[in-house]
């Protein structure tokens, strides 16, 4: 039984895979992932089986695989299990005891590979069923194996640039090094509602930093934080599609917290201010349950963020010894930061499956038509 998928974009917006197309953050396509990888090997191995004459194997071989089905009463052909050829009266073709594919020339072949969502799943079926479950269908090919459906995932518009099929395994995508989808997401909205309220957050947020620091520390600031915010994000959460400035608004959250610790002694009503630093942060953390939105990200920004206010903010100093104690605090941040951008690309990039919940508190299904994660497929 088919099911149709359905996502409802609460923002106003495009839906993923038109953000995907505009540079959104998704782990595959900016690396060799261990996962993806070995999913797409069981894959070739399903359909392999013990008779790899029509695919590779990967380690995962399990049965007869697939092999051509031709129904006699209306000539149409498929690659399918033993099975599933019986069970519609066909006949499953063999050649030496070996499986084989069906003749692109003579068999009229109705079933092709339908790329499904957005993780390389990958079944074969008619192309009407393949147009129900909003799939890519490929006639060019008889097998998953033979199809890289990240190809179209990955593309970037309007340049084109996208993914390219494995030397070895057609299946599998060669080397994915997108590197801008840490950068991209910073000027891409979920919609309407997303850019009205990242506007209005970084419009009184960001305006009076920007007063008081100038705008080459501002820049600083600000794609620190929302870059090291996406690599960390990319690295737990690295199955889903988000967009948006959010990294970069809590970092600047954090350097009203720095800045407000700074000059508490200065400061009319500190504890209020501190009272509206902290709802910020705790209504943020609530939009982080929404999808295209990540609280993995909003964390990470806001690290990155305060680090990067003590390095970069101007400082009121009380005496000698209070000059001594902020340049040793800054020069220990500066380190801190270096090792925080490095822990996180290396976790990224070689350590990967870091944390399977952490879905959990990044998407919640307020709604049954709103799709939080692909992890899913991967348990």
């Amino acid at each position: 039984t088919l099911s149709r998928p359905s996502e409802t974009n609460m923002w106003i917006g495009l839906k993923s895979n038109f953000l995907l197309l505009y540079g959104a953050k998704f782990a595959p396509c900016m690396r060799t992932d261990n996962q993806i990888n070995r999913l797409l090997a069981k894959k070739r191995d399903e359909e392999c089986g013990f008779s790899p004459t029509v695919c590779k194997l990967g380690g995962y071989a399990q049965g007869q695989g697939v092999s051509c089905c031709k129904i006699s009463g209306n000539g149409r052909a498929g690659m399918t299990t033993n099975a599933t050829c019986a069970s519609v009266a066909g006949t499953w073709q063999q050649s030496n005891n070996q499986n084989v594919m069906c003749n692109s020339v003579t068999d009229n072949i109705v079933l092709r590979p339908c790329c499904i969502g957005f993780v390389g799943q990958c079944s074969l079926m008619t192309s009407d069923q393949c147009f129900y479950v909003n799939g890519t269908t490929h006639p060019e090919a008889q097998l998953c194996s033979e199809v890289n459906c990240f190809s179209g995932i990955c593309t970037m518009n309007p340049t084109g640039v996208t993914v390219n099929s494995d030397s070895t395994y057609a299946n599998q995508p060669a080397n994915p090094n997108q590197w801008w989808r840490f950068i991209t997401p910073l000027f891409l909205h979920a919609g309407v509602l997303h850019y009205v309220v990242c506007g209005v957050v970084q419009y009184n947020l960001g305006r009076p930093i920007e007063k008081a620091i100038g705008w080459v520390r501002m820049v600083l600031l600000y794609f620190i934080s929302g870059i090291g915010g996406y690599v960390v994000n990319a690295a737990f959460s690295p199955y889903t599609i988000d967009v948006g400035a959010s990294p970069a608004l809590f970092g600047l959250l954090a350097v009203t917290l720095a800045e407000l610790v700074q000059s508490w002694q200065i400061v009319s009503r500190p504890l209020a201010q501190l009272g509206k630093v902290c709802v910020g942060v705790i209504v943020g953390m609530l939009l982080g349950t929404l999808p295209y939105l990540d609280n993995v990200g909003h964390v990470a920004g806001f690290i990155f963020g305060f680090f990067c206010s003590i390095v970069f903010l101007p400082y009121i100093t009380f005496g000698k010894w209070d000059v001594y104690r902020k340049f040793v605090l800054v020069i220990a941040s500066l380190l801190v930061l270096v090792a925080l951008i490095t822990t996180a690309f290396i976790f990224f990039y070689f350590v990967q499956d870091l944390c399977a919940g952490c879905s959990k508190i990044n998407c919640v299904q307020y709604n049954p038509s709103v799709s939080c994660s692909s992890e899913s497929i991967f348990s």
